[in-house]
């Protein structure tokens, strides 16, 4: 199956395929009782699971990638956030929420090259912590 093609998934559950390919079977996957014990183990594969109904074509995606080596999912790049203005200097030049070096303290400041010290935060929540009426929280690929 070709790169554009594979389901994305969560890095969590990525490394939960991983690890069930090294110590799971695949009559765990298939009979209800195992299955339902895999939420202790395998929380983010047991939620896929329920989520699609463990439909024949779900059950072929995973043999498929767990037991014959043909991948079906890639985990989602990693996000993070950060703080920028809403409008740019007409030139695609916005101001970004960076560390500045010189006052110990977060500034907002040009940076044109996007390669300065930019705050990055894990979540939504926290980069809108940063945010006024004049800029906005934007996810960027970490």
């Amino acid at each position: 199956m070709s790169e554009d093609n594979l389901e994305v998934v969560s890095q969590e559950m990525m490394d939960e395929l991983e690890e069930f390919c090294r110590d799971g079977s695949p009559f765990e996957l298939f009979n209800r009782y195992h299955r339902s014990m895999l939420s202790f183990t395998y929380p983010q594969l047991a939620n896929y699971l329920y989520k699609n109904t463990l439909s024949e074509q779900t059950q072929l995606k995973l043999i498929k990638h767990v037991w014959l080596n043909d991948p079906q999912f890639k985990a989602e790049k990693p996000k993070k956030w950060i703080v920028r203005s809403i409008n740019h200097d007409g030139e695609n030049h916005y101001k970004y929420l960076i560390y500045s070096e010189d006052t110990d303290l977060p500034t907002y400041e040009i940076d044109y090259d996007f390669v300065g010290p930019i705050v990055k935060f894990d979540t939504k929540e926290g980069a809108e912590l940063w945010t006024n009426p004049e800029t906005e929280a934007v996810e960027v690929e970490k």
